[in-house]
């Protein structure tokens, strides 16, 4: 099941991470290969950063975008806060095309932003301005065992990411 791009009503939201009592490491209930992974089966089997990359663009990407696009078209709760009311409002008025030029524009933050933020877990990007450099890890554990998915072999995060969001 793949989410489509704002606006396109072809897939729902996928579920947020789902952490299993008593495990270590992270669970999560996603889309791997065109079907939803069922509740305690393990996704990916082996993570590595391309799992990981993956996982991001499926469980945070794709679902913010849909979330942007369903709360434009639609503002949740019963007394919705009032910039989205308005924004709402602005949204629904533009003609087609012009919500599609939204959409790609909602797309275009997102995608920068997750950039962004994997730019800084690498390494390129920092957040202190001490000229020390400090490094951040990121860390996979399953079963006792940890794989650090920033470290500096192979593709790094960002680069993996800008790979996979790349039409």
């Amino acid at each position: 099941m793949k989410v489509g791009k704002l606006g396109e009503r072809r897939a729902t939201a996928p579920s947020p991470p789902h952490h299993s009592p008593g495990t270590k490491g992270i669970s999560l209930l996603a889309c791997r290969a065109g079907r939803l992974v069922a509740e305690g089966e393990r996704w990916p089997k082996k993570m590595n950063k391309q799992e990981f990359i993956k996982a991001i663009k499926q469980v945070v990407r794709d679902s913010a975008i849909k979330g942007c696009a369903d709360i434009l078209r639609n503002p949740p709760g019963r007394k919705p806060d009032r910039r989205l009311v308005r924004l709402s409002e602005w949204f629904n008025s533009l003609p087609a095309d012009q919500q599609k030029l939204v959409a790609e524009l909602v797309t275009f933050a997102t995608d920068h932003a997750i950039f962004g933020f994997l730019c800084v877990l690498d390494g390129v990007r920092q957040i202190d301005s001490n000229p020390e450099r400090e490094k951040l890890e990121l860390k996979f554990t399953k079963q006792g065992k940890t794989v650090v998915l920033n470290d500096d072999s192979g593709d790094e995060l960002h680069d993996l990411f800008k790979m996979e969001t790349t039409e």
